[in-house]
């Protein structure tokens, strides 16, 4: 009998705290959007020494690079359903906004420090120009694998986008850490 007792005092706790949890929880209201953090910014706050110049570069680089990502994630979002009209055209779409996007170029150049991560990120960004290409042939040729024409270059993305973030940590944790505010 106490076992049961127990259970039920239990269960109706529970239930107690998931509904005072559930009712503080859902009051009606959406959270406000934000913007999104700039790298310069994530680094300081993260207690790494950023110099102005290199913010500016390196915020400039994210704007640079985030126009080839993301067209390039709208098309691997789209590519199972490629052969619905709709999906192909926005595919094509983005594939040719991202061909003739020029890699090299970056509204600020790269200070002397970050030399290393601008060559990384240009070579990421023309292989992600060069699988662009590669996968608009293939589309053009009704080619059903035509993903796998550019696997080497997207490959040669991923790569350099690892080297970047390799570099990243070389440069800023060997430097002192910034004065607390």
């Amino acid at each position: 009998m106490q076992k049961i007792l127990r259970a039920v005092a239990i269960a109706i706790a529970l239930a107690a705290s998931v509904s005072a949890a559930s009712a503080q929880q859902d009051d009606g209201t959406v959270p406000a959007a934000t913007a999104p953090t700039t790298m310069s910014v994530m680094l300081r706050n993260a207690g790494y020494t950023v110099s102005t110049d290199e913010a500016t570069y390196l915020d400039a680089d994210e704007q640079a690079t985030d126009q080839f990502v993301r067209a390039m994630l709208t098309t691997e979002l789209h590519a199972p359903t490629i052969n619905d009209e709709y999906s192909r055209q926005l595919v094509i779409s983005e594939l040719q906004r991202v061909a003739a996007l020029d890699p090299g170029t970056v509204a600020v150049a790269a200070p002397a420090p970050l030399a290393e991560l601008n060559r990384l990120a240009v070579a990421r960004r023309t292989a992600i120009r060069d699988t662009a290409r590669r996968w608009l042939d293939g589309l053009s040729a009704n080619d059903p694998n035509w993903v796998s024409r550019g696997s080497d270059a997207y490959g040669a993305a991923r790569q350099a986008e690892v080297d970047w973030y390799a570099a990243m940590r070389q440069i800023f944790v060997g430097r002192p850490a910034a004065p607390a505010p």
